[in-house]
């Protein structure tokens, strides 16, 4: 029962967002089939409930990635503010010929340097990282619009009975005319369409425009990734990721 409530909740909010034009089938119509007959069905359910898990362990991470941005920045604020400090201390220590200070100086301005330049760089990598985040997470999103859509064309499947039983019921011309249409394709949607009086044919368009723009989202990420990959090599050389 909390299984279907959830999925319907996601279904709502993709079908009231990019998907509000897509013809959806009612699920009632295909409740009497077989277990057998909704089995593609309910691995595509369960593989828009996984998504959704995914989506959301994304953007916990994301919190948290931005959270340790904003210390990042603290951090190199508090250190960008050190050193004016200290190189004033450093002439004082230099008129007043007191060596030990001024050694004690210099170790905290080189300190601060390398504090500066190892936060410089944590920076770019969590700038970076969420960059890859939000391109990972539009992916999901997108592969979420596809599934959805799938599951339409799969209870549009369910509910068709094969074509060539459909066809012979119809008189001869209107046959003829159903066969020469350009969308009697792809498991003959037109068919489907004028079956189960539901514009499969629009639900199949949508799915093909959700796969270009799925395809365009994982080279998107894929890119990302090259570039943030860069960065975490540099982190590794330089003494690893930063301890919070």
């Amino acid at each position: 029962m909390k299984y279907n409530v959830i999925l319907k909740v996601l279904i709502f909010s993709m079908l009231t967002g990019c998907f509000a034009s897509m013809p959806v089938i009612n699920n009632a119509y295909i409740e009497s089939k077989s277990d057998a007959e909704k089995t593609a069905l309910n691995k595509i359910k369960s593989e828009i409930i996984s998504i959704n898990k995914e989506i959301r362990e994304i953007e916990k991470s994301n919190d948290i990635a931005k959270q340790k941005l904003e210390v990042v920045k603290k951090r190199l604020k508090v250190y960008n503010a050190t050193v004016p400090l200290l190189e004033e201390l450093k002439k004082l220590y230099i008129l007043l010929g007191n060596s030990e200070k001024l050694q004690e100086t210099g170790n905290e301005l080189k300190k601060a340097a390398d504090d500066i330049k190892k936060n410089r760089l944590y920076l770019d990598y969590y700038e970076k990282f969420l960059e890859y985040q939000d391109s990972l997470l539009e992916e999901k999103h997108a592969l979420m619009s596809i599934k959805i859509a799938q599951g339409e064309l799969e209870k549009a499947y369910i509910l068709s009975p094969k074509d060539e039983d459909f066809l012979s019921t119809l008189p001869a011309k209107e046959k003829k005319s159903l066969l020469k249409s350009p969308k009697y394709k792809d498991k003959s949607c037109a068919v489907m369409s004028k079956n189960i009086n539901v514009d499969v044919c629009s639900i199949l368009e949508h799915y093909n425009k959700r796969k270009e723009k799925y395809n365009k989202k994982q080279k998107e990420k894929d890119k990302s990734y090259s570039q943030l990959k860069k960065i975490k090599e540099r982190l590794e050389k330089s003494g690893g990721m930063p301890v919070f």
